[in-house]
């Protein structure tokens, strides 16, 4: 919602902590804008875990919740659009994605690489690392899944670790 204010969606699985410290006069960042502010589409994944104080304000926000199953459980794609699977929020919204008629996602950010968060940990976090090899694993249960399907998958994230679909250049 900051680097690309004209995508079409906004999705995000740190739904708690990201919806406290993006939004409203007390986020931490106020250089950014709002995300509630975001014009388009909305999108949280919602678990027994997300604090229910947010709840309210992001449904009043038009912020559609989706169901996550716990990552442990299931991975490749959802049949149930009020579903998401698999450990990370990509892995969630490109099943989110193949229920919109979709046929062309570009991955942009993805990088599956390091131990951190792209962002460093923000006030009552905690730890933010990330197992990047599950990940990757994850990703790849959806290739076949989406080629079936016809949705084309490109990464378009420069130095990825994640080697499951095709590369390009953003400028192509």
């Amino acid at each position: 919602y900051v680097l690309a204010s004209w995508a079409d969606w906004l999705y995000v699985a740190e739904a708690g902590r990201f919806w406290g410290w993006s939004t409203g006069p007390d986020r931490v960042n106020q250089d950014e804008p709002d995300a509630l502010d975001f014009e388009g589409t909305k999108i949280v994944a919602w678990t027994p875990r997300v604090q229910p104080q947010y709840l309210d304000r992001l449904l009043a926000a038009d912020v559609h919740p989706i169901k996550h199953c716990a990552p442990e459980q299931r991975m490749g794609l959802s049949d149930d659009p009020g579903l998401v699977y698999g450990p990370n929020s990509v892995h969630h919204v490109l099943s989110v994605i193949h229920h919109t008629g979709a046929k062309r996602v570009i991955l942009l950010g993805v990088d599956m690489r390091g131990s951190e968060h792209f962002h460093p940990s923000w006030p009552g976090s905690g730890d933010l690392t990330s197992d990047f090899v599950t990940f990757r694993a994850a990703m790849a249960t959806l290739v076949d899944p989406l080629k079936k399907a016809y949705v084309e998958v490109l990464n378009a994230t420069p130095d990825s670790a994640l080697e499951c679909w095709p590369r390009v250049n953003l400028a192509d």
